[in-house]
């Protein structure tokens, strides 16, 4: 499950069956390359792959290649 938090700019990876927050995407507000202005929308691939979608100014595309498999956060 995939959750923007527009305070952080950040977008909150859960495990849709424990609701248990596993990660997370993003490195704040901003328009460099892993940063997010105003995220309008959150895809993703048969892949794993994530595309976000950001309007207004600088409005762009961002595809995220899945690596591998996450591990939980510390303390989640």
């Amino acid at each position: 499950l995939y959750v923007y938090e527009r305070s952080t700019s950040k977008i909150l990876i859960f495990d849709r069956k424990s609701l248990t927050q596993i990660g997370q995407l993003g490195e704040g507000p901003g328009g460099a390359p892993g940063q997010f202005y105003i995220l309008h929308d959150v895809r993703v691939d048969s892949h794993g792959d994530i595309y976000v979608a950001e309007v207004n100014i600088g409005s762009r595309v961002q595809k995220f290649v899945l690596k591998g498999y996450m591990t939980p956060l510390a303390g989640k």
